[in-house]
């Protein structure tokens, strides 16, 4: 079940999923259709995604950094291009707002200026490591050694880019 509010929409936010009052389903009955939905890599980066962004969605209890959070991670589960995203692209962008990368950005940038930084995060992890991304897709692991190749190039390119 799936939760879309005309006042999300209305405020940005694409896909306008409100998390708290939404379940998923996805692949429930099939292990064919699980493996990109719940690989070990997924459910490392979207571990807190839930309760982060029901957090924020409390107007009246939400802290300025649960809310910074939380914008990073709808900037990253904004999807811009009908195109899908590998594995291993999905659990870039989810990093990069689930470690703590993309805060900042999201609280002195603009929409705009944060669009840009993450429709770059998956080219600037290919040009640093053109293996890393294509290896999380292939395993559905990410490993604490790609965990850590995954931060220093997240760190350097939102460093570069802000």
């Amino acid at each position: 079940h799936i939760d879309l509010r005309e006042n999300l929409a209305a405020q940005g936010r694409i896909p306008p999923v409100d998390p708290s009052n939404s379940l998923t389903r996805i692949g429930v009955g099939s292990h064919k259709l699980r493996p990109a939905s719940s690989t070990e890599a997924m459910r490392t980066v979207t571990r807190a995604l839930r309760l982060e962004l029901a957090a924020a969605a409390d107007p009246v209890h939400c802290e300025a950094a649960e809310a910074t959070r939380a914008a990073a991670h709808a900037a990253v589960l904004t999807q811009r291009d009908p195109a899908p995203l590998s594995v291993g692209e999905e659990v870039a962008l989810l990093f990069a707002a689930s470690e703590g990368l993309l805060d900042d950005a999201a609280a002195s940038a603009d929409a705009t200026q944060l669009d840009e930084l993450v429709r770059g995060i998956c080219d600037a992890v290919a040009a640093a490591d053109a293996d890393l991304l294509p290896k999380i897709t292939r395993s559905g692991y990410l490993s604490d050694e790609q965990a850590e190749a995954l931060r220093s190039i997240l760190t350097k390119y939102v460093a570069q880019h802000a």
